[in-house]
């Protein structure tokens, strides 16, 4: 079922897609601590950040110190095959043939959207850094996308825009979830996919049920 508010008002040229939940069926935080053998001390810092005791960044930073020390390989092997959501390669490939240019806006880490990115063309991609040291251990988390201010992805999306002279209103932002409400109000359309959280259900222009990703892609590309 696709369901719309209101519709882009010129011409699609680029699409802003979350990924966890989104792109992807499984969510790359948790495929390494699964990985990691860390999930049950992790279900305590996700706790924390849902009850407002900690902000993102302190929950993505405690999340990244239970891996401090480990081998980034068994990050980089948790996420080297993505489980995309029914169509997702596909539709990309059509969105990059009609000429949409694609950018991947993540709460997840780096490794994953590198991962992603070659399935299909990207242009620009953010999410927060995983990083090691010369020995390929992890030491911790950069965290470059989040909730709120300067690491809200809506601000992100403004200042991709401002630096690259393009207007907000021939972009539309692809998500599922509370953190890509930001990205919704920013861009010139906001959609929301596979999605199951009230508050961005209710902040999206258009609503696309299901996990059959080329629904997304066919309403898109009635935008341009």
């Amino acid at each position: 079922m696709v369901s719309s508010k209101r519709r882009l008002n010129q011409p699609l040229k680029v699409v802003s897609f979350d990924v966890d939940g989104t792109l992807t069926s499984s969510y790359c935080w948790i495929e390494i601590h699964e990985q990691l053998g860390t999930a049950d001390n992790a279900r305590q810092n996700r706790e924390a950040y849902f009850n407002g005791e900690i902000e993102y960044d302190v929950w993505a930073e405690r999340d990244a110190a239970l891996w401090r020390g480990r081998d980034y390989s068994e990050a980089v092997k948790a996420l080297e095959t993505p489980k995309f959501l029914d169509g997702v390669v596909e539709g990309m490939k059509r969105l990059a043939d009609a000429g949409v240019e694609i950018i991947l806006l993540s709460g997840g880490v780096d490794i994953n959207n590198n991962v992603l990115s070659k399935h299909f063309p990207v242009m620009d991609s953010f999410a927060n850094i995983l990083m090691h040291d010369d020995e390929g251990r992890i030491v911790g988390v950069d965290t470059r996308v989040g909730f709120e201010g300067e690491l809200s992805k809506g601000h992100i999306l403004r200042q991709w825009a401002k630096e690259k002279g393009l207007d907000l209103g021939a972009v539309v932002h692809v998500g599922d979830s509370e953190n890509d409400i930001a990205a919704f109000e920013a861009a010139g359309l906001g959609v929301a996919f596979h999605c199951h959280h009230e508050g961005t259900l209710d902040a999206a222009d258009m609503i696309i049920a299901g996990r059959d990703f080329s629904k997304v892609v066919d309403a898109l590309l009635e935008m341009q």
